[in-house]
């Protein structure tokens, strides 16, 4: 099977020829895998951006998945571009002139800190939304397909269709509908208040804003991808209740799922946060394939679990402990894709994913994942 079949089977509720890899990473770590700068990559034009992508992707012969970023649009690219002054990459606006040297973005651990360390009551927006008449004026009008297509942000989705065909089954983010919408409410703070006091009102936004935030999913399709990764975040059981999710996100997420199926494409829901008392819904909402995370917050997102639970009323992937990453912990790796196969993975419709990635995380920890993967999974432990 080649890497799109093998996923495409396998989210489907299948069995493969093997167990598909799918890795999820900020493109810092796809930086590193392809040995190129990160400015690059923040700075370069779209071929550079696939290209980048290309490389981490080869570097790993057994992964399968591409999560793909989105691309710089035509107006930024054409705006900037990358100057080296004295050994080091300076950035040159092209309308002034004005050279300014490019700062080391910030790792991961700086922007938990700095998000751990932001008011719960600050937002993104100048004003937000208090009832329903402020959702359009505040959100803006809905974007069409076309006007993403001609700014050119999914250009890297085309060129990796171009350049690896079936080696490698690729996903356009749908984004977050739950955080975003908190944001519109006025941030963290009043948007978990606004949920308890008027729940109407937060479904109604969080409807509006999964209506724009599926538009790069029809835009995304007419450039080759295979499926949309739709986020769930902020709203695991461990944030707020079984009922309360099914009050207000629902409607949300099956508008998502249905906008991916009307282009013809499957859904992984990337789901951060308490799931277990959410899986009959999860099954409901009708998506091809849960994605889940190392447990957190005292909470269980075993996939062992999650299967025993749900059996194969859905595809679910596996995940790696993100420190045996970081610290390059083999033989740990190794027992925990060994259990999770042999507890989740026997029968088809499982993919060993990973904890999202970042720079920190060693690649030879990564490699080794992956055969062991490959190894154990062709097995069927």
């Amino acid at each position: 099977m080649t890497s799109r079949e093998r996923m495409r089977t396998t989210v489907a509720g299948g069995k493969a020829d093997r167990i598909p890899v799918a890795m999820v990473a900020d493109f810092d770590f796809y930086c590193k895998a392809a040995g190129r700068p990160l400015w690059e990559y923040e700075y370069g034009d779209n071929a550079a951006r696939a290209e980048i992508h290309k490389r981490a992707h080869l570097r790993f012969p057994e992964s399968d998945f591409i999560y793909c970023w989105t691309g710089v649009s035509h107006k930024n690219a054409a705006s900037r571009r990358v100057v080296m002054v004295e050994g080091r990459p300076c950035l040159e606006w092209t309308q002034t002139g004005k050279r300014e040297p490019i700062q080391m973005r910030k790792t991961a651990a700086v922007w938990h800190a700095e998000s751990a360390a932001k008011p719960t009551s600050q937002s993104e927006y100048d004003q937000y939304i208090i009832c329903e008449a402020d959702i359009e004026r505040i959100l803006g009008p809905v974007p069409t397909a076309q006007s993403l297509l001609e700014a050119g942000v999914y250009e890297p989705m085309e060129f990796l269709r171009r350049d690896l065909g079936d080696r490698a089954y690729i996903s356009v983010a749908a984004h977050a509908i739950v955080p975003a919408s908190i944001e519109a409410l006025g941030g963290f703070e009043r948007g978990m208040l606004a949920m308890h006091e008027n729940p109407a009102l937060v479904r109604k936004v969080v409807e509006a804003m999964a209506i724009r935030r599926s538009v790069p999913i029809m835009a995304a399709a007419q450039k080759g991808v295979d499926c949309a990764w739709i986020g769930g975040y902020l709203e695991g059981a461990d944030m707020i209740s079984p009922k309360l999710w099914r009050e207000i996100a629902f409607a949300g997420h099956q508008y998502q799922v249905n906008a991916a199926r009307q282009c013809g494409l499957q859904t992984m829901f990337w789901f951060l946060g308490d799931c277990m008392p959410l899986l009959d819904y999860f099954v409901e909402l009708g998506i091809d394939a849960l994605v889940i995370e190392q447990d957190r917050r005292g909470y269980c997102s075993d996939p062992v679990e999650v299967r025993k639970r749900i059996g194969n009323d859905l595809c679910i992937t596996g995940w790696n402990w993100e420190l045996d990453f970081i610290n390059d912990r083999r033989a740990n790796i190794t027992r925990e894709v060994e259990r999770q196969i042999r507890g989740a993975g026997t029968d088809g419709a499982f993919i060993a994913g990973t904890t999202y990635m970042t720079s920190e995380v060693e690649l030879g920890a990564v490699e080794h994942y992956c055969r062991e993967v490959v190894r154990l999974g062709e097995r069927r432990v």
